[in-house]
Protein backbone atom coordinates (compact mmCIF):
# COMPACT_ATOMS: atom_id res chain seq x y z
CA UNK A 1 0.00 0.00 0.00
CA UNK A 2 2.82 2.42 0.88
CA UNK A 3 4.49 1.70 -2.45
CA UNK A 4 1.24 2.36 -4.32
CA UNK A 5 0.82 5.66 -2.49
CA UNK A 6 4.36 6.72 -3.38
CA UNK A 7 3.80 5.84 -7.02
CA UNK A 8 0.60 7.89 -7.10
CA UNK A 9 2.39 10.89 -5.58
CA UNK A 10 5.18 10.57 -8.14
CA UNK A 11 2.70 10.27 -11.00
CA UNK A 12 0.80 13.35 -9.86
CA UNK A 13 4.03 15.32 -9.52
CA UNK A 14 5.23 14.43 -13.01
CA UNK A 15 1.82 15.13 -14.49
CA UNK A 16 1.73 18.51 -12.84
CA UNK A 17 5.24 19.31 -14.08
CA UNK A 18 4.33 18.33 -17.62
CA UNK A 19 1.35 20.71 -17.69
CA UNK A 20 2.55 23.27 -15.16
CA UNK A 21 0.78 26.62 -15.18
CA UNK A 22 3.99 28.51 -14.45
CA UNK A 23 7.59 28.42 -15.59
CA UNK A 24 9.69 28.62 -12.38
CA UNK A 25 12.58 30.40 -14.11
CA UNK A 26 10.28 32.96 -15.70
CA UNK A 27 8.67 33.54 -12.32
CA UNK A 28 12.07 34.09 -10.70
CA UNK A 29 13.09 36.62 -13.33
CA UNK A 30 9.81 38.51 -13.06
CA UNK A 31 10.22 38.79 -9.31
CA UNK A 32 13.74 40.18 -9.68
CA UNK A 33 15.55 37.02 -8.65
CA UNK A 34 18.47 35.34 -10.40
CA UNK A 35 18.25 32.02 -12.26
CA UNK A 36 21.32 29.81 -12.70
CA UNK A 37 21.66 27.15 -15.36
CA UNK A 38 23.94 24.46 -16.72
CA UNK A 39 25.26 24.64 -20.29
CA UNK A 40 24.77 21.25 -21.97
CA UNK A 41 26.47 20.36 -25.25
CA UNK A 42 26.81 16.60 -24.72
CA UNK A 43 23.68 14.78 -25.85
CA UNK A 44 23.46 12.31 -22.98
CA UNK A 45 20.92 12.35 -20.15
CA UNK A 46 23.66 11.32 -17.71
CA UNK A 47 25.21 14.76 -18.12
CA UNK A 48 21.95 16.46 -17.13
CA UNK A 49 21.52 14.14 -14.17
CA UNK A 50 25.03 14.84 -12.92
CA UNK A 51 24.91 18.63 -13.19
CA UNK A 52 21.52 18.50 -11.44
CA UNK A 53 22.82 16.41 -8.54
CA UNK A 54 24.17 19.29 -6.37
CA UNK A 55 20.70 20.92 -6.49
CA UNK A 56 22.17 24.33 -7.34
CA UNK A 57 20.69 24.93 -10.80
CA UNK A 58 17.33 26.23 -11.98
CA UNK A 59 17.55 25.33 -15.67
CA UNK A 60 19.66 23.73 -18.35
CA UNK A 61 20.71 25.44 -21.57
CA UNK A 62 20.80 22.81 -24.33
CA UNK A 63 23.15 23.90 -27.10
CA UNK A 64 21.75 22.98 -30.51
CA UNK A 65 23.42 25.79 -32.47
CA UNK A 66 27.11 25.01 -32.21
CA UNK A 67 27.06 21.24 -32.45
CA UNK A 68 25.15 18.31 -33.96
CA UNK A 69 22.38 18.06 -31.36
CA UNK A 70 19.02 17.84 -33.12
CA UNK A 71 15.40 17.70 -31.92
CA UNK A 72 15.57 13.98 -31.12
CA UNK A 73 18.56 14.45 -28.81
CA UNK A 74 17.07 17.59 -27.32
CA UNK A 75 13.91 15.69 -26.42
CA UNK A 76 15.83 13.10 -24.42
CA UNK A 77 17.65 15.89 -22.57
CA UNK A 78 14.35 17.67 -21.91
CA UNK A 79 12.93 14.51 -20.34
CA UNK A 80 16.03 14.19 -18.16
CA UNK A 81 15.69 17.84 -17.11
CA UNK A 82 12.05 17.37 -16.17
CA UNK A 83 12.93 14.31 -14.11
CA UNK A 84 15.46 16.46 -12.22
CA UNK A 85 13.01 19.36 -11.81
CA UNK A 86 15.07 21.65 -14.04
CA UNK A 87 13.57 23.98 -16.64
CA UNK A 88 14.74 22.89 -20.12
CA UNK A 89 15.84 25.66 -22.50
CA UNK A 90 17.35 25.23 -25.97
CA UNK A 91 19.36 27.46 -28.28
CA UNK A 92 18.07 26.70 -31.75
CA UNK A 93 20.22 26.73 -34.91
CA UNK A 94 18.48 29.70 -36.53
CA UNK A 95 15.63 32.20 -36.30
CA UNK A 96 13.21 30.30 -38.53
CA UNK A 97 9.66 29.37 -37.53
CA UNK A 98 9.71 25.90 -39.09
CA UNK A 99 13.09 25.12 -37.51
CA UNK A 100 12.02 26.47 -34.12
CA UNK A 101 8.81 24.41 -34.20
CA UNK A 102 10.80 21.16 -34.21
CA UNK A 103 12.45 22.10 -30.93
CA UNK A 104 9.32 23.52 -29.31
CA UNK A 105 7.71 20.13 -29.82
CA UNK A 106 10.20 18.51 -27.44
CA UNK A 107 8.62 20.29 -24.47
CA UNK A 108 11.23 22.98 -23.83
CA UNK A 109 10.09 25.90 -21.71
CA UNK A 110 12.42 28.47 -23.23
CA UNK A 111 14.14 29.11 -26.54
CA UNK A 112 17.31 31.08 -27.22
CA UNK A 113 17.16 32.73 -30.64
CA UNK A 114 20.40 33.58 -32.48
CA UNK A 115 21.02 35.94 -35.37
CA UNK A 116 18.53 38.69 -34.54
CA UNK A 117 19.63 41.80 -36.45
CA UNK A 118 16.63 44.14 -36.43
CA UNK A 119 13.11 44.72 -35.14
CA UNK A 120 11.56 42.46 -37.78
CA UNK A 121 13.79 39.56 -36.74
CA UNK A 122 12.78 40.11 -33.10
CA UNK A 123 9.09 40.21 -34.00
CA UNK A 124 9.44 36.98 -35.98
CA UNK A 125 11.22 35.30 -33.07
CA UNK A 126 8.53 36.20 -30.56
CA UNK A 127 5.77 35.19 -32.98
CA UNK A 128 7.36 31.79 -33.62
CA UNK A 129 7.28 31.00 -29.88
CA UNK A 130 3.73 32.15 -29.16
CA UNK A 131 0.34 30.80 -30.16
CA UNK A 132 -2.25 33.20 -31.60
CA UNK A 133 -3.20 35.90 -30.88
CA UNK A 134 0.30 36.75 -29.58
CA UNK A 135 2.10 34.89 -32.35
CA UNK A 136 1.83 32.38 -35.15
CA UNK A 137 3.19 29.18 -33.57
CA UNK A 138 1.34 26.24 -35.14
CA UNK A 139 0.06 23.38 -32.94
CA UNK A 140 1.67 20.01 -33.48
CA UNK A 141 1.40 16.30 -32.79
CA UNK A 142 4.42 16.30 -30.54
CA UNK A 143 5.58 15.64 -27.01
CA UNK A 144 4.85 19.18 -25.83
CA UNK A 145 1.12 18.62 -26.39
CA UNK A 146 1.46 14.96 -25.42
CA UNK A 147 0.72 14.11 -29.03
CA UNK A 148 -2.51 16.17 -28.94
CA UNK A 149 -3.66 14.36 -25.80
CA UNK A 150 -3.18 17.51 -23.68
CA UNK A 151 -3.40 20.11 -26.41
CA UNK A 152 -5.95 22.32 -24.60
CA UNK A 153 -4.11 22.31 -21.29
CA UNK A 154 -0.77 22.97 -22.97
CA UNK A 155 -1.96 25.78 -25.23
CA UNK A 156 -3.77 27.47 -22.33
CA UNK A 157 -0.45 28.04 -20.55
CA UNK A 158 2.20 27.87 -23.28
CA UNK A 159 2.46 31.57 -24.09
CA UNK A 160 2.89 32.65 -20.48
CA UNK A 161 5.30 29.77 -19.79
CA UNK A 162 7.62 30.20 -22.75
CA UNK A 163 10.85 32.12 -22.16
CA UNK A 164 11.84 34.23 -25.17
CA UNK A 165 15.60 34.82 -25.13
CA UNK A 166 17.40 36.83 -27.81
CA UNK A 167 21.17 36.67 -28.14
CA UNK A 168 23.39 39.69 -28.79
CA UNK A 169 25.66 37.88 -31.20
CA UNK A 170 26.16 40.40 -34.02
CA UNK A 171 26.92 44.07 -34.57
CA UNK A 172 23.56 44.79 -36.22
CA UNK A 173 21.77 43.87 -32.99
CA UNK A 174 23.68 46.61 -31.20
CA UNK A 175 23.11 49.06 -34.04
CA UNK A 176 19.33 48.46 -33.95
CA UNK A 177 19.19 47.98 -30.20
CA UNK A 178 16.41 50.40 -29.29
CA UNK A 179 14.00 49.18 -31.95
CA UNK A 180 14.65 45.54 -31.01
CA UNK A 181 14.07 46.17 -27.32
CA UNK A 182 10.75 47.87 -28.11
CA UNK A 183 9.31 44.51 -29.20
CA UNK A 184 6.85 43.10 -26.68
CA UNK A 185 7.37 39.60 -25.30
CA UNK A 186 11.17 39.50 -24.89
CA UNK A 187 12.09 37.93 -21.54
CA UNK A 188 15.90 37.94 -21.65
CA UNK A 189 18.63 39.62 -23.68
CA UNK A 190 21.60 37.27 -23.64
CA UNK A 191 25.03 38.76 -24.30
CA UNK A 192 27.48 36.62 -26.26
CA UNK A 193 30.84 38.45 -26.28
CA UNK A 194 32.66 35.86 -28.41
CA UNK A 195 30.12 35.86 -31.26
CA UNK A 196 29.67 39.62 -31.04
CA UNK A 197 33.39 40.30 -31.25
CA UNK A 198 33.69 37.90 -34.19
CA UNK A 199 30.95 39.73 -36.09
CA UNK A 200 32.78 43.01 -35.44
CA UNK A 201 36.08 41.55 -36.67
CA UNK A 202 37.71 42.29 -33.34
CA UNK A 203 39.19 40.40 -30.40
CA UNK A 204 36.90 39.70 -27.48
CA UNK A 205 38.79 42.13 -25.24
CA UNK A 206 38.74 45.03 -27.73
CA UNK A 207 37.56 48.40 -26.43
CA UNK A 208 34.81 48.61 -29.08
CA UNK A 209 33.37 45.25 -28.02
CA UNK A 210 33.28 46.31 -24.37
CA UNK A 211 31.57 49.56 -25.34
CA UNK A 212 28.96 47.69 -27.40
CA UNK A 213 28.21 45.38 -24.48
CA UNK A 214 27.93 48.31 -22.08
CA UNK A 215 25.44 49.93 -24.46
CA UNK A 216 23.33 46.77 -24.41
CA UNK A 217 23.56 46.48 -20.63
CA UNK A 218 22.38 50.06 -20.07
CA UNK A 219 19.54 49.83 -22.61
CA UNK A 220 18.23 46.50 -21.31
CA UNK A 221 18.37 47.73 -17.71
CA UNK A 222 16.45 50.88 -18.66
CA UNK A 223 13.80 48.72 -20.34
CA UNK A 224 13.60 46.39 -17.34
CA UNK A 225 14.62 43.38 -19.41
CA UNK A 226 16.89 40.89 -17.58
CA UNK A 227 20.30 40.27 -19.09
CA UNK A 228 21.72 36.82 -19.67
CA UNK A 229 25.32 35.71 -19.85
CA UNK A 230 27.98 33.25 -18.82
CA UNK A 231 29.14 33.34 -15.20
CA UNK A 232 32.69 32.02 -15.24
CA UNK A 233 33.17 32.27 -11.47
CA UNK A 234 30.66 32.33 -8.64
CA UNK A 235 32.56 35.23 -7.06
CA UNK A 236 31.56 37.39 -10.06
CA UNK A 237 27.84 36.89 -9.43
CA UNK A 238 27.21 40.09 -7.47
CA UNK A 239 29.09 42.19 -10.02
CA UNK A 240 27.00 40.76 -12.84
CA UNK A 241 23.75 41.24 -10.92
CA UNK A 242 24.52 44.93 -10.42
CA UNK A 243 24.76 45.27 -14.20
CA UNK A 244 21.36 43.62 -14.65
CA UNK A 245 22.41 40.04 -15.33
CA UNK A 246 19.93 37.60 -13.79
CA UNK A 247 19.88 34.69 -16.27
CA UNK A 248 23.28 33.07 -15.95
CA UNK A 249 24.98 29.85 -16.96
CA UNK A 250 27.81 28.19 -15.08
CA UNK A 251 30.78 26.80 -17.06
CA UNK A 252 29.63 24.25 -19.62
CA UNK A 253 29.86 20.47 -19.51
CA UNK A 254 32.98 20.34 -21.72
CA UNK A 255 34.71 23.01 -19.66
CA UNK A 256 33.85 21.30 -16.38
CA UNK A 257 35.30 18.02 -17.66
CA UNK A 258 38.49 19.75 -18.79
CA UNK A 259 38.86 21.65 -15.52
CA UNK A 260 38.28 18.44 -13.60
CA UNK A 261 41.27 16.82 -15.28
CA UNK A 262 43.39 19.96 -14.89
CA UNK A 263 42.57 20.29 -11.20
CA UNK A 264 43.45 16.62 -10.59
CA UNK A 265 46.96 17.08 -11.97
CA UNK A 266 47.51 20.48 -10.36
CA UNK A 267 46.35 19.45 -6.89
CA UNK A 268 49.13 19.48 -4.22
Amino acid sequence: MKMLTLLLVLFNFLSAWGSASTNPVKSRLKSGETAMGGYISIADSKVVENVALPKKLDFIWIEALQNDIGPREVQSLVIAAENENLVPIVRVPKNDRDEIKKYLGTGVMGVVIPGVKNREDALNAVAALKYAPEGNRPPGVDRATRYMGRIKEYMANANQNMLVILTVDNEDFVRNLESILSVQGIDVIHVGPLHLSSSMGLSIDAKEVKQAIEKVEIAAKNKGIPLGGANAKYTQLNTLKKKGYRFLTVPGDMELLRHGVESFFSAP
